[in-house]
């Protein structure tokens, strides 16, 4: 999430200290003094005056027109909006250049002479342009720059959101062939064997999708959420077969033909679920997979276990991470005295 500048932070910019901003102005004051006050070295008196003035015009353009520019690009990204965002920053700061302008010299006039004329208040009008110049080429100025740091900043992102995505991949493959997940599969397995030999083909042949699916992935993106809801269907039958009514699934999810979803997100919150929480016959585990609005949630009753395996947070980190590449919308997570729930936002094939 954005964090707010503070308001002295926001119109000193691009400086991080005030005394520096100062600083800057006071040198842009002395060039203004040289090229439009031509009497400000008559005398110490005509020069303070004069000083007063051009600081004045100085400080109020450059922290007013940084201040328009923060507020329009918190509201408007450039890179999203390019037109809209330049024509509106354009408008807006000639705008508030040419009041501001009119304003200062109308207010030094009175403060200095006590007193000011029509014809006086005419010729700051008509002097006006120059602000008008001044805002106009400081818009084309920021805007152009604007877009330059934003377009570096989205490139840098990308960067780092794709080397994020590469470790998710890595890990989303390393879990699902972890011993531990292996060792539990095939204890099942050779219960089966002894037990129900038709129940155990079965068991080899959901295994047997769930891996190829898992290869299938490792090179994706995004998948379709209605494959993503069969390769789970096959993970549910495994945890039921080992857990049988020691667990409760229920899965309401249905999709849509543009529906997309990470790949093995869902399978990673199950697992989660499993491997922190309780599971046994007197308090069974209850997971339900629904949609809300734009968003798949996945939530499961809460009864973490006493002991057992630290949660660090790390796979729905790499899930939270690998979403930001694709929606602003973030992965929530809600947590209660007796529930966990995780929404992933719901994607959609024209937002790729």
């Amino acid at each position: 999430m954005k964090n707010d500048l503070k308001f002295r932070q926001i119109i000193i910019r691009p400086f991080d200290k005030g005394w520096k901003f100062i600083l800057a102005n006071v040198l842009l004051t002395f060039i203004v003094i040289v090229f439009f006050f031509y009497q400000a070295f008559s005398s110490v008196e005509v020069f303070i005056r004069s000083f007063l003035w051009g600081l004045s015009i100085c400080v109020t353009q450059w922290s007013g027109i940084v201040f328009i520019t923060y507020k329009i690009d918190q509201r408007i990204p450039i890179l999203k909006h390019p037109t809209k965002r330049i024509t509106l920053g354009l408008l807006a700061m000639v705008t508030y250049s040419v009041v501001a302008y009119i304003s200062i010299q109308i207010l030094m006039l009175y403060l200095i002479n006590g007193t000011f004329s029509l014809g006086e208040i005419y010729y700051i009008f008509k002097g006006s342009y120059v602000a008008f110049l001044i805002g106009a080429s400081l818009a084309l100025i920021f805007s152009a720059n604007g877009y330059l740091q934003a377009w570096r900043k989205a490139e840098l992102r990308g960067e780092q959101l794709k080397s994020e995505m590469l470790s998710y991949k890595y890990d989303s493959l390393r879990n699902q062939i972890n011993p531990h997940f292996l060792f539990n599969s095939f204890n099942v397995l050779s219960d089966l064997i002894y037990e129900d030999q038709n129940q155990a083909v079965k068991f080899v042949h959901q295994m047997s999708g769930l891996f190829r699916y898992v290869l299938d992935c490792r090179d994706k993106e995004l998948v379709p959420l209605e494959e993503e809801l069969e390769f789970i269907k096959t993970y549910i039958f495994l945890l039921k077969t080992r857990f049988d009514q020691k667990i409760e699934i229920n899965n309401q999810l249905t999709a849509e033909k543009d529906d997309l979803i990470v790949p093995m997100s869902l399978q990673l919150l199950i697992e989660n679920a499993v491997k922190h929480n309780v599971v046994s016959s007197s308090t069974p585990l209850k997971i339900e997979l629904t949609k809300n609005q734009d968003y798949i949630e996945v939530k499961n009753s809460l009864q973490i276990k006493n002991v057992g395996e630290t949660s660090k947070g790390v796979g729905i980190s790499n899930i939270y991470q690998q979403y930001k590449f694709f929606t602003d919308l973030p992965v929530e997570i809600k947590q209660s005295d007796s529930a966990f729930v995780v929404r992933l936002p719901l994607l959609k094939s024209s937002n790729e």
